[in-house]
């Protein structure tokens, strides 16, 4: 029986393991990069939006209808999900914790459809993704055991 912890954000992330998260510190699985998340927004797109011409004299140009960093947000929440249902199948996966802000937690959330139904999942609304994992271990113990 062991824990998975999940700290992420838009742009990087690094997937924990414990036995004992009371006692013992996690270790590291897997760590993620994701820079096009941090690219902006003109370096994401391959041209400008096209014109069309209102009467003989105006001229206007269409908007764009997605935003290039949300879709680039949405990739990565969705290869982060694949990487988990993938593991999912391990006896010893029985709790995940997922350590992100809010608005990446809705978009990971569309691509994770966990199947296993007593399987814990603990959300945090914080991003700890710059921390150590000696400081994110003290927060999340914490969280959960003060």
């Amino acid at each position: 029986m062991s824990t998975w912890i999940l700290v992420a954000n838009a742009s990087r992330a690094f997937l924990y393991e414990t036995k004992h998260l009371r006692t013992e510190l996690p270790h590291l699985l897997q760590s993620f990069k994701h820079p096009q998340s941090r690219d902006k927004k003109h370096d994401l797109t391959a041209d400008k939006p096209g014109h069309y011409q209102t009467s003989h004299t105006a001229r206007s140009a269409y908007e764009s209808q997605t935003d290039p960093k949300k879709i680039e947000a949405k990739n990565f929440s969705m290869e982060l999900a694949k990487t988990l249902l993938h593991n999912e199948g391990r006896p010893a996966f029985t709790q995940l914790i997922l350590v992100m802000p809010s608005h990446f937690y809705g978009l990971f959330k569309e691509h994770f459809h966990c199947k296993t139904p007593d399987l814990k999942i603990n959300h945090i609304n914080k991003d700890y993704t710059r921390l150590k994992i000696e400081e994110t271990t003290r927060l999340l113990r914490k969280e959960f055991f003060e």
